[in-house]
């Protein structure tokens, strides 16, 4: 099965409107002097019709995530649409919405998400967590952090970090984030929307954003947005199946290895507007983080 498909309209190129007909007819019936050679080149332009039809190559060694792809313009957001998708039917597990511009791009607490159009990767996967608890859905968050985290570890080094609770981090820049909105019932989990946004090519951004950086800025290179798509599906799946397998310790630990500023003395805003100087200690399984401030603990936030 292909990923992305865009059917359009075969037309003859061997008769002037005959969009409406099949020429191997009227070489059959009208000319049939003419006839075989007619079919010869009919049934050779229809084969490069055919190889012709734009799609986006699937991951080759997923099971699921990615082997489904739907590559959009523009639209106002993937998250979005893979909501409105969910509403009306149930799409395969693993289906990835991609665009390559985003009129209403959103981050974590209702932030906005900047990009310009076609330099930047915006994604969204569609899973079915159901054999995780309603209690654990922050394992989730750490499956597809970590997943984004080994994508970006493996093209740019030891310092990509996951900054508490989505963010995704260069050092002390910020390279793109994860907005998971979930669906669920009196029963359970019904569906996750997994968003995904990485500054990739985008070397210039709005002055009010305070730490941005991108995957050429830091590499001096440009990369091809849909190979990264793919590496990220092949991460996030071997997170996602360690999800599925109950792992959820090595989850927790690995998240808390990975993480922004981890055990490191720097300056934290309270929930009252206070600057304190403390450190990260731990990560709760409900996503809640411990914070030190000289051997006091804060009410985790």
């Amino acid at each position: 099965m292909l990923g992305r498909i865009i059917i359009r309209p075969y037309y003859s190129p061997l008769f002037v409107g005959a969009k409406d007909f099949s020429p191997l007819l009227f070489a059959l019936t009208t000319i049939r002097p003419f006839g075989r050679f007619l079919i010869l080149a009919e049934f050779a332009y229809f084969c490069a019709f055919l190889f012709s039809i734009a799609y986006m190559p699937r991951p080759d060694d997923t099971l699921f995530i990615g082997q489904r792809i739907i590559s959009l313009d523009r639209v106002s957001s993937t998250n979005d649409y893979a909501l409105q998708w969910l509403r009306s039917e149930k799409p395969p597990e693993g289906t990835v919405i991609t665009a390559q511009f985003q009129t209403a791009g959103r981050g974590q607490r209702g932030s906005e998400w900047h990009g310009e159009v076609g330099r930047n990767l915006a994604m969204s996967i569609i899973l079915y967590p159901t054999f995780v608890s309603l209690q654990r859905q922050f394992a989730l968050s750490q499956a597809v952090a970590l997943g984004c985290y080994h994508c970006l570890n493996e093209i740019l080094g030891a310092k990509v970090r996951i900054k508490w609770t989505n963010d995704l981090y260069y050092g002390n820049k910020k390279l793109g984030g994860i907005l998971i909105e979930n669906t669920v019932n009196a029963y359970g989990w019904v569906s996750a929307i997994v968003g995904i946004g990485i500054n990739v090519n985008q070397t210039d951004f709005p002055p009010d954003l305070p730490n941005p950086t991108s995957i050429a800025i830091l590499t001096g290179s440009r990369w091809d947005t849909n190979e990264l798509m793919k590496k990220l599906c092949h991460y996030i799946e071997r997170q996602y199946l360690q999800l599925r397998a109950d792992k959820l310790a090595y989850l927790h630990e690995n998240y808390r290895q990975f993480l922004y500023r981890y055990q490191e003395m720097a300056h934290y805003e309270t929930p009252e507007g206070i600057i304190l100087t403390a450190k990260i200690t731990d990560v709760t399984e409900q996503g809640q983080i411990g914070i030190m401030h000289r051997r006091r603990a804060i009410p985790r936030i």
